[in-house]
C-alpha cells in the first residue's frame, strides 16, 4: 500500500471489489501502525482550533453579559423598592407624629378640665352657701360643651343666645368653672387645627382657627393662648 493511502481510499477500494478482504485488513493495519509510529501525520480537519485563551475569554465575557444586566436590573429594582419603602415610612411616621401630638394635647387639656371642674361635694357646698342655681350663662356653656359641636352654625347659635343674657349675668359666669372649661375647649380645638394643618389643607385649617379666635373674642374671652398664627404662604400670595 502506498503511503498516501488513507482509510477512506482503502474502504472505497474494498467496497468496489478492487482489493480482497485479507489485503484490505492487512493494508489498514499497516496504515494505522504507520500513523501511530509518527511516520505519517494526518491532516487536521474540522473547525479551526482556538488561538490562545482569547476566544475562551470572549465566550466567557459574552456569556457573562446577561447575568451582569440581570444583576444590575435586580439591583435597580431593589434600590427603587428601598426608596419607596423609606418614603412610605417617612409619610406614615409624619402622620403618626401628628396623631400623637393631638392625643397629648387632648390629654393635657382634659387634665386641665378635670382640675378646673369642681367635685360634686364642692358644687353642693357652693350652691348651699350661695343658695342659688346655675345661671342661664352657665347652663348655656354646659350645653354647648356637652354637644361638642364646633361647626360655624353651632357657634352662631351659641353667640345668639349669649347676646340675650344680661351683662351682669355674663360677668358672673366668667368666674365659673363652666367658663374655664369653655376657654380650655376653644384652646384644645385651636391646637388640633394647627396640628392637622400640617397634613391637611392649610387654608381650611387657618379659616377654622380664625373662626375660633373670633368666637372667643365675641364671648369676651381674653387668653394669650387663644390667638391666630401667621397666615400660610398660599394665603399671603
Amino acid at each position: 500500500m502506498a503511503e498516501q493511502s488513507t482509510l477512506r481510499t482503502l474502504a472505497k477500494a474494498y467496497a468496489n471489489g478492487q482489493i480482497e478482504k485479507e489485503k484490505y485488513r492487512a493494508d489498514r493495519t499497516a496504515f494505522l501502525d504507520t500513523v501511530l509510529s509518527g511516520s505519517i501525520t494526518l491532516p487536521v480537519s474540522g473547525h479551526a482550533p482556538l488561538v490562545g485563551n482569547e476566544n475562551v475569554n470572549d465566550i466567557t465575557t459574552q456569556k457573562g453579559d446577561k447575568p451582569r444586566k440581570a444583576t444590575a436590573t435586580a439591583s435597580n429594582k431593589a434600590e427603587d423598592g428601598g426608596f419607596l419603602k423609606q418614603k412610605s415610612i417617612l409619610l406614615y411616621g409624619g402622620i403618626g407624629i401628628v396623631v400623637i401630638i393631638i392625643f397629648i394635647v387632648a390629654m393635657t387639656i382634659g387634665g386641665e378640665d378635670s382640675n378646673n371642674q369642681a367635685t360634686p361635694a364642692q358644687v353642693s357646698s357652693n350652691n348651699s352657701a350661695n343658695n342659688t342655681q346655675p345661671s342661664r350663662a352657665q347652663n348655656l356653656i354646659s350645653s354647648f360643651l356637652s354637644d361638642n359641636n364646633w361647626t360655624q352654625s353651632s357657634q352662631d347659635v351659641f353667640l345668639m343666645n349669649w347676646r340675650g343674657i344680661s351683662e351682669t349675668e355674663k360677668a358672673s359666669a366668667m368666674s365659673s368653672t363652666e367658663f374655664s372649661r369653655l376657654i380650655n375647649g376653644i384652646y384644645k380645638k385651636l391646637l388640633e387645627e394647627r396640628a392637622l394643618s400640617r397634613i391637611g389643607n392649610p387654608e381650611t385649617s387657618y379659616e377654622k382657627q380664625r373662626q375660633l379666635v373670633e368666637f372667643a373674642s365675641t364671648i369676651g374671652i381674653s387668653d394669650q393662648r387663644i390667638s391666630l398664627p401667621d397666615a400660610p404662604d398660599s394665603i399671603n400670595q
